[in-house]
């Protein structure tokens, strides 16, 4: 295994390389000629993020029988230039997309999910297995091969950049490195490095490139006109990434074959189109793969059921399928109702994954009973009494460190060996969190009235206090 981090901060609070120049903001609407009034959407939205100390930006499209869109910005008035028309990064939602192209290449001979992945590999790969049985594509593309989350021998040189310059024979040579936990087909477990291997595995099925076969199969029949990988389109304009706080991020980038697992760009009027396509409009043949894409394949005994990529879960009487994404600058999240035709998509210009924002919204415009809408971060004032009672030492297992809490001057820092002391904020969630990075620090409070520690940012993790 060959996975390596700069320093103990990179797994803790590691901070993204990031422009200086600021994006100029459109003027204030209120001063537009003829501004039109908010609707219910834009007010709704405008309410949970108005003064976030994220500095986020979000476009939103509601569609049931017609489409609703707003966008909004934890600064009022601004709106960073974002459109309905602006391409956003929208991270692992593009598995969903992987899947859409699995399925196409499925009904066409090229590929087939009960064989196994072995059979789709260059010669000589080794490819593991568990107690002889075989890992199937089908296994892959529902995260229940028992593949790692990310490849053994990808090597972070950049966190701001992580996959960029990570070669497909070191994604082949992976597989060598790995011991599957279990029987394929079992267990759930989430797996980029799954979809890397998926996206790359479809690409070659194809015989060209993999932004080739979306704009093909995909962007072009839907008239999703400003969708692209590397190639944008004319008279696209790219949003700006950001990490909370407001910094501007570079882009994240991926060779071709593996941008399945999350390197597609698309705009609120595309990811519009795409979530309508998903509800059985527009395009035979899109609409044909992407009911084949959405059918669940099996269901693991620790997840719902999956289809190529999606979740499908029952809520009552309703069949709903969602996926989020988010990359260094970006967050994002789909959810769509088959059966009450109604569907929502949520783009954030900032990497806010850890907040639980984007989802909480999505789902609360998807169906109120879901989830409360959310509400703003606003920077707070930690009580003196909790900050001395989280001074201390600290260990998160899953991450093998260890770590300390000091409180000086009202402010908590976070002590690393051999790394800069790190400053938490606070806000009026309860959480404390470093500056400019999508992290959360969430004290637990123990029947004995001591304090362990909840560290969201890539997953959950808990902190327990030490003697």
């Amino acid at each position: 295994m060959r996975t390596s981090y700069p320093s103990l901060v990179s797994i803790l609070f590691a901070a993204v390389a990031c422009g200086d120049t600021p994006t100029p903001a459109r003027p204030d609407a209120a001063t537009l000629p003829d501004a039109p009034l908010p609707t219910a959407l834009q007010n709704t939205v405008a309410a949970s993020i108005n003064g976030d100390r994220s500095a986020a930006c979000v476009a939103v499209a509601v569609i049931g029988t017609t489409t609703e869109t707003a966008i909004a910005c934890a600064a009022p008035n601004q709106t960073r230039g974002l459109t309905a028309t602006t391409a956003f990064e929208i991270g692992s939602i593009s598995k969903t997309m992987t899947g859409f192209v699995v399925a196409a290449l499925v009904n066409q001979g090229k590929l087939a999910l009960e064989k196994p992945l072995a059979d789709y590999v260059p010669s000589g790969t080794t490819v593991p297995t568990f107690a002889g049985q075989p890992i199937l594509l089908k296994h892959v593309a529902t995260h229940t091969a028992g593949l790692p989350r990310m490849p053994p021998r990808l090597v972070v040189a950049d966190p701001a950049n992580p996959y960029a310059g990570f070669s497909e024979s070191e994604l082949w040579l992976s597989l060598a490195d790995v011991q599957l936990p279990q029987t394929p087909g079992t267990s759930w477990a989430y797996s980029n490095f799954g979809f890397m291997l998926l996206s790359t595995v479809a690409t070659h099925a194809s015989g060209g490139t993999l932004e080739a076969l979306l704009q093909q199969t995909l962007f072009q029949p839907l008239g999703m006109n400003h969708a692209y990988i590397r190639q944008m389109p004319t008279a696209t304009v790219a949003a700006k990434g950001h990490t909370p706080g407001g910094r501007e991020v570079p882009a994240w980038e991926f060779t071709d074959a593996m941008a399945g697992v999350g390197g597609v760009r698309a705009s609120l009027d595309d990811m519009a189109r795409y979530a309508a396509a998903l509800l059985g409009r527009g395009d035979a043949g899109v609409v044909a793969n992407l009911v084949q894409a959405t059918t669940p394949l099996l269901t693991p005994v620790d997840g719902p059921a999956m289809a190529v990529g999606w979740p499908v879960l029952t809520v009552g009487a309703n069949t709903i399928i969602a996926h989020n994404g988010g990359t260094g600058g970006f967050s994002s999240f789909i959810a769509v109702d088959k059966t009450r035709q109604r569907a929502v998509v949520v783009l954030a210009d900032t990497s806010m994954a850890s907040f639980g924002y984007i989802n909480e919204l999505a789902l609360h415009l998807l169906d109120p009973a879901l989830a409360a809408a959310p509400t703003p971060r606003l920077a707070a004032t930690p009580p003196a009494t909790l900050l001395q009672q989280l001074v201390g030492r600290y260990r998160i297992d899953a991450l093998d460190v260890e770590l300390a809490l000091e409180a000086r001057n009202g402010t908590l820092y976070v002590v690393l060996p051999g790394s800069p002391d790190t400053a938490l904020s606070y806000d009026n969630h309860g959480d404390f969190y470093p500056s400019d990075v999508d992290a959360l620090i969430t004290p637990v409070r123990q029947p004995d009235g001591s304090y362990n520690l909840q560290y969201t940012a890539d997953g959950s993790f808990e902190a327990q206090r030490l003697p």
